[in-house]
């Protein structure tokens, strides 16, 4: 739970810095960005002021519409997507971008280092992908080792170097661990495992106990079903002489 309020915390930090240079964030969504993404539109948890957001569920074609909206503005346009291929299919916009000095922030999603050369899904080589079409790079550290202010002069480092000169794109590679939801939604997941937990760990009744509470129960339900007899007429007041 720790780990995932820093990851929020430092995403937030960096976001909230990265908004006061960048206007808006073409992002792909995928599991693993899920932090970045959140922090990038402006989410509690990440305490950031927002970015304007421009969904783009292919990432090839998310890199060139970046591309486009930062040869227009000529102000640095962000790319978020998850880990994987995902990213190398920003490549083609990336390699544009370098020769043509127009400024992007490429924020890349990432599974820590520890899931590399184990088969895990989604889980490349990501850290210097673009080599050298880049105008510099960066990995994350995974919070809990960053000092603090890291994020936002992170996103400082970052703006500088993509508007130069000379501009062009910069690569930052941004390793998240599990869980991804923000804080709050973490709290519940965690609470409704304890619970299903609990009652997978809750002592069954013995057989003799169980059928005696299912006795009672139908005893009790048949009392209240059991129709109200009519007054004795015999006995009634009105029948007295």
């Amino acid at each position: 739970m720790e780990q995932t309020v820093l990851q929020y915390e430092f995403a937030g930090s960096f976001f909230a810095e990265l908004a006061r240079h960048v206007g808006s964030v073409v992002v792909s969504p995928g599991s693993r960005s899920t932090p970045l993404v959140l922090s990038a539109v402006g989410h509690p948890s990440a305490s950031s002021s927002g970015l304007e957001p421009i969904v783009v569920l292919d990432e090839r074609s998310a890199g060139f519409v970046a591309l486009g909206l930062a040869k227009a503005s000529r102000q640095p346009v962000a790319l978020v997507c998850t880990s994987g291929t995902a990213a190398a299919n920003y490549l083609p916009a990336v390699v544009e971008a370098f020769h043509s000095r127009l400024p992007l922030v490429v924020i890349t999603a990432d599974r820590p280092a520890s899931y590399h050369d184990w088969g895990s899904p989604q889980t490349i080589f990501q850290n210097g992908l673009y080599a050298r079409h880049v105008r510099w790079a960066t990995e994350v550290a995974v919070p809990r080792h960053s000092p603090a202010g890291a994020g936002r002069l992170t996103a400082l480092r970052a703006v500088e170097n993509a508007c130069g000169p000379p501009g062009g794109p910069v690569h930052i590679n941004w390793p998240l661990e599990k869980p991804l939801e923000p804080p709050d939604a973490a709290t519940s997941a965690e609470n409704r495992e304890a619970k299903k937990q609990a009652e997978l760990e809750k002592p069954l009744e013995p057989p003799d106990a169980a059928t005696s509470t299912e006795n009672r129960e139908t005893k009790k339900q048949a009392e209240l079903e059991k129709p109200l007899e009519p007054p004795d007429t015999a006995t009634s007041p009105a029948s007295e002489t």
